[in-house]
């Protein structure tokens, strides 16, 4: 079955088929008789050899120039760039079904081709070539899942900063409209000194609270953490927060309330902490759509102190109730997923906890459990 006329070039194809990856460990015989076989064809730059969901039945060699392999998902992604020695189009051989991907030339090449039945009639002359093809293709499925795993996580990283941004702009815009809010009533040239004094106070504690937001995202850049925990009266910060929260909910129908059991001090870093306050006031505003009751209740519990926020709002199912600690989870439609994951890292690393209850149609109480003792 050998073809009757030698090509003239043999010896420089067999000394590629040498180099060629899947012919490596054969014979010079072995080799003479495949390039024996190999029709040589020329392709120009960005050329299709064949496209994805095609049949063939060639397999091809590149002996020389480049290629890529390309997946089209919602647009053309190239898996993996062959160079001269390589092969691609093995799996039409091996089974009669469409091609899984397509071929372009990145620049002018030229491929040997080798048919179904020229590849069978040399298996069978030289079983050795199967053992090399799997060994091969186990090289080429391992290198191409290598580069999909990266591209998986490149664009996962993008996203993660994308949707880390999208929360820190989302943070930002509450303390932001406060300062302009306030820096409005101090235009007031009939604004009493005691006011005006309680509202610049407002808006150094706002500053810092912005200030605190960027130094977290560049400890966060650089893997670092620090708390910075001080002596602080709960009833005092909680006031703080919730003095501005009353502001906001103004004509919402939102009735708030606060129950001060403990009146003593805790050891934490109070801007952090002023945060999870925002955010758990926050949650349970947006809960409450149409009106309701906001509770804010502290309570000794042993080494600990509780702090409630208790909302009569939708509440929750249980589905999602055991997912909003996840990062990026969120049944907002405007929601970024990290405001209740950054609470929690937050408490945690005061060495304190947070549970959240709730009942759909009956409202939520998120509890943070904070020790009492310095440590």
């Amino acid at each position: 079955m050998l073809p009757e006329n030698i090509p003239s070039d043999i010896d420089e194809r067999v000394s590629f088929l040498k180099k060629c990856p899947l012919f490596s460990a054969l014979k010079k015989e072995e080799l003479s008789k495949i390039a024996a076989f190999l029709k040589e064809k020329k392709y120009k730059k960005n050329a299709l050899v064949f496209k994805e969901g095609s049949f063939g039945d060639t397999l091809y060699l590149i002996k020389s120039g480049e290629v890529r392999i390309v997946k089209k998902v919602t647009e053309d992604e190239t898996i993996v760039v062959l160079k001269r020695g390589n092969f691609f189009g093995e799996m039409a051989l091996i089974e009669d079904k469409p091609r899984s991907a397509g071929v372009i030339t990145t620049e002018k090449s030229i491929l040997y081709l080798l048919t179904k039945a020229e590849f069978k009639y040399l298996l069978s002359e030289n079983p050795s070539i199967a053992f090399s093809m799997m060994q091969t293709l186990s090289e080429r499925i391992r290198e191409a899942d290598y580069s999909f795993i990266e591209k998986l996580r490149r664009t996962e990283r993008l996203s993660t900063i994308g949707r880390t941004a999208s929360t820190i702009i989302h943070d930002m815009k509450n303390p932001i409209a406060i300062v302009k809010m306030f820096l409005e009533y101090l235009e007031n040239p009939d604004l009493q000194d005691e006011k005006r004094t309680e509202y610049v106070n407002i808006i150094n504690g706002e500053v810092d609270r912005l200030l605190d937001m960027v130094s977290s995202l560049l400890e966060y850049s650089k893997g670092k953490k620090k708390i910075k925990k001080v002596e602080t009266s709960l009833t005092k910060l909680i006031i703080q927060v919730t003095s501005l929260l009353q502001m906001e909910l103004k004509g919402t129908g939102i009735e708030f309330k606060t129950d001060f059991k403990y009146k003593g001090n805790v050891w934490i870093d109070p801007i952090r902490m002023r945060r999870v306050f925002f955010n758990l006031t926050d949650n349970a505003r947006h809960a409450m759509p149409k009106g309701g009751k906001l509770t804010v209740r502290t309570e000794e519990k042993g080494d600990k102190v509780r702090v409630d926020f208790i909302d009569t709002g939708i509440g929750m199912k249980k589905e999602v109730l055991g997912k909003i600690f996840e990062p990026f989870f969120t049944s907002k439609k405007s929601g970024t997923g990290l405001g209740l994951a950054i609470t929690q890292q937050i408490v945690k690393e005061h060495g304190g906890s947070i549970k959240m209850r709730s009942k759909e149609g009956k409202g939520t109480t998120a509890s943070i459990y904070l020790p009492l003792k310095k440590s």
